[in-house]
């Protein structure tokens, strides 16, 4: 992790001294992870022009929320003339093209290999299955659904909580404000970091910075099951609770209060996206003209007020690529769908499959406890 917040280029030798501060763009790491990284070396990449990289990752997860398959569908587009070669680390457990792919993705242990030449414009798409246990530490959600009788509770938590070391000064409230003002535009994630005016005291602080998710989704009943039942958190529509927000710092709760404790089916759609509402100047269309207002502003309070909203973009920003972008600086976007894994059927034959075949020991082992008086039951395992 940088040291984003104690980038002070100089020591403060007065109380009326200046010096520069440096504001950080969205695309400071303040994370080891994501993307995902591996024990891999890192191949040198090889691209002429930018590439832009859209993923979709897919989470399917049990009712404690642990994700029992993981996928993610990367499409890459690489502008230029030339020749690419690069490799994107990944814990992959299957690889293979995607819809609309114009280059076969290839596989090593611990990466995605992409070579080819590009005309000006060529589509690199790959559908990768990822190990779960490898992929959950560093999802953006935590995601459970929970029943009993009469209540299904529905608990989404923000996961991506990073602290990360900052500072509190008095800054040029002008060069705040042109800052703020550049994370409003449409490509603010490209916004690079920002030095600014400081005077007095220069105070060393830590901050927790958060990615801001979008959420929105709903939980599927069985038909009739909803019959007369109350939602708080979401809206009843036929055999669908839906539900929509911002998951930050608070969880985000859905409460269904029903008959019986029927098995809901969940999808979810989560978007690392900043708020517009986290970029609006109190008054005024933009932050200069609100500094121009001449308002009161307090200079410690409006670079606090930059830095938190740098910062969380800065978080949301790795959530944007779980797989890497080999283009550092190239167009992103990330959007995370959750859905409930199917349950496990066992049937006998499976279990004497999973067993080894010793099932019938299985039952006289029971057969023989029961007429003891002395057996509880046994508790399976089966690996999912």
């Amino acid at each position: 992790m940088l040291a984003i917040g104690c980038a002070i280029l100089a020591a403060v030798p007065a109380a009326h001294a200046q010096t520069q501060a440096r504001l950080p763009g969205p695309l400071t790491p303040v994370r080891s992870e994501p993307p995902l990284v591996t024990g891999v070396p890192r191949i040198q990449p090889r691209f002429v022009g930018p590439v832009d990289s859209w993923e979709v990752v897919n989470v399917e997860i049990d009712e404690r929320g642990v994700p029992r398959r993981v996928s993610v569908v990367q499409r890459l587009l690489v502008h230029g003339v030339g020749d690419y070669y690069f490799g994107i680390p990944a814990p992959a457990t299957s690889v293979r093209a995607a819809d609309g792919t114009r280059s076969e993705p290839g596989r090593r242990p611990g990466q995605i290999l992409w070579q080819g030449f590009s005309p000006g414009n060529r589509v690199l798409a790959a559908s990768v299955g990822l190990d779960p246990a490898a992929a959950a530490r560093h999802l953006p959600l935590l995601v459970i659904v929970s029943r009993k009788p009469g209540l299904v509770l529905l608990t989404i938590r923000n996961a991506t909580f990073t602290r990360v070391p900052s500072f509190t000064a008095a800054a040029d409230p002008r060069q705040v404000a042109r800052f703020l003002d550049l994370l409003r535009d449409p490509p603010a994630r490209l916004v690079p970091d920002t030095f600014v005016t400081v005077s007095g005291q220069i105070r060393q602080r830590s901050r927790v910075a958060v990615a801001p998710l979008q959420v929105s989704g709903a939980l599927e009943f069985p038909a009739g099951a909803l019959a007369g039942a109350r939602a708080s958190g979401g809206t009843v529509t036929g055999s669908r609770v839906t539900f929509a927000g911002l998951v930050m710092k608070a969880p985000l709760r859905v409460e269904v209060r029903l008959s019986g404790t029927p098995r809901p089916r969940l999808r979810l759609v989560a978007d690392p996206e900043l708020p517009a509402a986290r970029l609006r100047p109190p008054t005024g269309r933009t932050w200069m003209q609100y500094v121009g207002d001449g308002r009161g502003i307090e200079p410690r309070e409006l670079l606090d007020t930059a830095l938190g909203v740098a910062l969380d973009a800065a978080v949301a920003s790795h959530y944007d690529t779980l797989l890497a972008n080999p283009d550092r600086t190239g167009k992103r976007t990330g959007r995370y769908v959750y859905t409930s894994a199917t349950p496990e059927v066992r049937t006998p034959g499976a279990e004497r499959q999973r067993n080894g075949g010793r099932s019938w020991l299985a039952s006289v082992a029971i057969a023989v406890g029961l007429l003891a008086g002395g057996a509880a039951g046994i508790v399976w395992w089966a690996h999912s």
